[in-house]
């Protein structure tokens, strides 16, 4: 019986099809900015509890489990992979020795969406060569699959198809030009504003001046700061601690939604009767 030409080599592990619970699970906790992380208390992407509970699920036990946060406000479009410590560490460091063969994050863009699909490549040729995992949320992936290596890179493609085609080219257009307008794009609202969410207005939604803010941002930060002889932030934040100058609490004819969103992640002082400044 002729035998066929290309034969596949008889390598069939078995157990190297099943998840490695018997190494650590490195969960990577990350946001692409500070500012991401303080907003979305709740998201799974920063909260290490919804984290780590996807890893139980998936059989690992506590003892197993690592939570690193070295890679908080680090992006995954326009940064390499030795950029982002705690991604670095496990692929080239913990996984060769068997530390870690498990990576658990949220979703495949938190590990890539680079631009030039170079890193994520990379990551899944070091993955291959030591039989790395990820799991990223409902997704299992088992880099010795070429199978499971296609299915991570087209996950990875499609966001950086994403961030380049809505959120660069249409979403961050759209909100600039909502800006300009006066209009409130959403995100953070400043100090010396307010939004006007009446619908009956003829200015709904858009920044309103707020004088009691407004004051201070005038008076002391940029009028104080153009005085000096050497500008520096320093300095500006010395005057204030030297005033005790807090932005006082809003009154009750400001909507509720622009007091919640300014005391989410803002500290109080009840004494002085406002929030502090937060220089970040």
């Amino acid at each position: 019986m002729r035998r066929s030409r290309y034969q596949s080599p008889d390598n069939s592990r078995p157990e190297l099809d099943q998840l490695p619970l018997d190494t650590v699970c490195t969960v990577l906790v990350r946001q692409s900015t500070r500012s991401q992380a303080g907003r979305y208390l709740d998201s799974a992407e920063v909260n290490p509890d919804v984290l780590v509970q996807v890893a139980r699920r998936r059989g690992f036990t506590d003892s197993h489990i690592r939570l690193v946060e070295d890679d908080m406000g680090i992006g995954a479009y326009s940064t390499t992979i030795e950029e982002r410590p705690g991604l670095s560490r496990w692929l080239f460091e913990e996984l060769p020795s068997g530390t870690s063969r498990v990576l658990l994050v949220s979703h495949e863009d938190r590990l890539f969406r680079d631009q030039h699909e170079t890193e994520h490549n990379r990551f899944i040729a070091q993955a291959d060569k030591h039989g790395g995992w990820a799991i990223c949320g409902e997704s299992v992936y088992n880099f010795r699959r070429r199978f499971d290596q296609d299915r991570f890179r087209w996950a990875c493609r499609a966001s950086r198809e994403y961030v380049e085609g809505h959120i660069k080219a249409r979403l961050h257009p759209a909100n600039q030009r909502n800006a300009m307008r006066g209009r409130y794009p959403g995100g953070q609202i400043h100090f010396g504003y307010i939004v006007n969410y009446d619908p009956r207005s003829a200015t709904y939604k858009h920044y309103e001046r707020y004088e009691p803010h407004a004051f201070l941002v005038v008076e002391h930060l940029f009028r104080y700061f153009a005085q000096l002889p050497r500008p520096s932030l320093v300095e500006v934040v010395r005057h204030w601690e030297r005033e005790r100058l807090v932005w006082p609490f809003f009154g009750p004819e400001v909507d509720p939604r622009v007091v919640k969103a300014a005391g989410g992640n803002r500290v109080r002082d009840e004494v002085l009767g406002g929030y502090c400044v937060d220089w970040r």
